[in-house]
C-alpha cells in the first residue's frame, strides 16, 4: 500500500496571493511533482462569505480520495495574528472529520502545519482503502480572518493533503 501526499502549489498561491482583489476568490492548485508524479489532483478554493468568515473548498480530481494512514488528511496554517483556531471556529465541515490544533502537524514531505482535519475510518478508509472522494467543506469564523489569511509553512506549502 503506497500513502500518497499532495501539497499545493506555493508559487500558484503567491501569484495568486499578490494578483487577487480582496473580494476574490482564491484557488490553489493541489499537486505534487516527486511523490505522485506531476499533475492536477484537485483545488482547494478559498471564498469570502463576510467580514469574518471564509469557506474553504477542496475538491479532488476523479480517482483521488482522502484516506486514514496516520497523517491528517488536510492540513494548513493561518496568518499568526489572528486568534488560535478552535473547533468552535469551524462549521459547516464535512461530516466525519473534525479540527486538530495540536501543532506542529507534521505532514510527509510537505512540512510542518498549525492546523489539520482529522477524518474517521468510517469516513475516510484505513490505508487506501475507501477513500472518501470528497468535497471537503468547511467555514471559518475569526475575527478578521480572509482568503489571503492562509500562510505558506516553511517549506513552501500552503495546503497538504493524504490521498
Amino acid at each position: 500500500m503506497k500513502k500518497f501526499l499532495i501539497t499545493a502549489l506555493s508559487a500558484l498561491g503567491l501569484s495568486l496571493l499578490g494578483a487577487a482583489p480582496a473580494s476574490a476568490d482564491l484557488m490553489f492548485s493541489l499537486s505534487d511533482g516527486t511523490t505522485v508524479g506531476p499533475g492536477n489532483y484537485g483545488t482547494v478554493t478559498v471564498s469570502q462569505v463576510d467580514s469574518d468568515t471564509v469557506n474553504v473548498t477542496v475538491d479532488l480530481t476523479s480517482g483521488v480520495g482522502f484516506v486514514s494512514t496516520g497523517l491528517e488528511p488536510f492540513t494548513f496554517n493561518l496568518d499568526s495574528s489572528l486568534a488560535t483556531l478552535t473547533s468552535s471556529d469551524i462549521t459547516n465541515i464535512t461530516g466525519g472529520f473534525a479540527l486538530n490544533a495540536t501543532s506542529p502537524i507534521a505532514n510527509d514531505g510537505a512540512g510542518t502545519f498549525t492546523y489539520g482535519l482529522t477524518c474517521t475510518t468510517a469516513v475516510c478508509g484505513q490505508g487506501g482503502s475507501a477513500p472518501f472522494a470528497g468535497p471537503l467543506t468547511f467555514d471559518i469564523t475569526l475575527t478578521g480572518i480572509t482568503e489571503t489569511s492562509f500562510i505558506a509553512n516553511a517549506s513552501g506549502n500552503f495546503f497538504a493533503a493524504d490521498i
